[in-house]
């Protein structure tokens, strides 16, 4: 007679009254709820998580924590996985090939504007008409930066080049019905200039990619007016000194909270910039905003959150990136895509 293999079991109210401590690795199941728990050896019962037996037309919504990228899957087959970008958890995919990619929201449901190149003196858009500055052309792509819309400055002091949405339209927080507000935003820009830092006195350059309430102008100081969460950089003779890239954000009263990323701003490289800022919640404390910025060129990676002077609630901000050149001296910023989403 073929040999069975009994799990230790017993009532959920038994488990609980008794709170027995299981080996490592033993399986205890709650025979009247199905639930079961796993010892390690040192934890009472009652300390230990739950799992749940569940067979395959049972299983509603699966429950996937932060994961590293997994190891690459055989021919044929398909990996799927959690994993956190700028603190928005979002499902990958990963194929034989090695390529891991997010898997990308509803667009018939959600509310997006993506600002993208082209190969025209203009950019393309979706979802939301854009302003642009300085001069646009299309480089032929590189292995560093790819197929990119090069915005120049002109060759005056504080003049400035970038791009971004006409419209204020994505809000930070509650500025109405529950849960309102909270966004996405992505970015790659790229930077083919030998040097943006300063040789002198009002000399150097000024560098901003994010959500903000003004004009892409705002670049033109490190306290500027409105409401704003994005990354900046500022290399200006007798001024501010950036060696890192900042992240900045302001309530549009306060001064402005410049929060050092720890990522070096290196010219001649290509970073993408992600920034998440979660919806609001009645009766609870406006949620922090999130950030991360990846080197490109190197591979190299930092993120972090912020709690201070976030967005008013309710205010709305926009898409939008700049350079300031200081002196008359004329500058280039490259953009390969500008991407902002909410879910209402």
């Amino acid at each position: 007679m073929a040999q069975r293999i009994q799990f230790r079991n017993d009532t959920a109210a038994n488990w609980s009254a008794a709170n027995p401590v299981l080996m490592q690795g033993e399986l205890g199941l709650e025979s009247d709820t199905r639930f079961y728990k796993i010892g390690d050896g040192t934890t009472p019962w009652n300390a230990l998580p739950h799992a749940i037996l569940r067979t395959l037309d049972e299983l509603t919504v699966a429950l996937m924590e932060d994961q590293a990228t997994p190891s690459v899957p055989d021919p044929g087959k398909l990996k799927f996985y959690a994993k956190s970008l700028g603190g928005r958890m979002m499902l990958r995919q990963l194929g034989p090939s090695g390529l891991s990619t997010p898997l990308q929201p509803s667009f018939f449901q959600n509310f997006i504007t993506i600002i993208s190149t082209n190969a025209t003196s203009s950019v393309s858009a979706l979802g939301m008409g854009v302003t642009s500055s300085g001069t646009l052309s299309h480089p032929a792509p590189s292995s560093v930066f790819g197929y990119m819309t090069n915005f120049a400055t002109g060759s005056t002091a504080s003049n400035h080049a970038g791009t971004g949405s006409v419209s204020n339209s994505f809000a930070c927080g509650l500025g109405g019905p529950p849960d309102e507000g909270g966004w996405f935003f992505a970015a790659r820009l790229g930077f083919p200039d030998a040097n943006y830092d300063n040789t002198g006195s009002s000399t150097g350059s000024r560098i901003f990619c994010g959500m903000t309430s003004s004009a892409i102008t705002s670049v033109g100081s490190p306290n500027p007016t409105g409401n704003h969460a994005f990354f900046q950089r500022i290399h200006q003779g007798g001024g501010i000194e950036d060696e890192n890239w900042v992240f900045l954000t302001k309530n549009g009263v306060d001064p402005a909270d410049r929060q050092d990323t720890g990522m070096p701003f290196v010219a001649g490289k290509v970073y993408d910039f992600f920034i998440f800022c979660p919806p609001g919640k009645v009766g609870e404390p406006q949620a922090p905003i999130y950030w991360r910025i990846d080197n490109l060129t190197d591979g190299t990676s930092a993120e972090g959150m912020t709690d201070e002077n976030l967005p008013s609630p309710g205010v709305y901000i926009a898409p939008r990136f700049g350079l300031q050149t200081i002196n008359a001296v004329n500058r280039n910023i490259r953009m390969q895509r500008v991407y902002a989403e909410a879910d209402r």
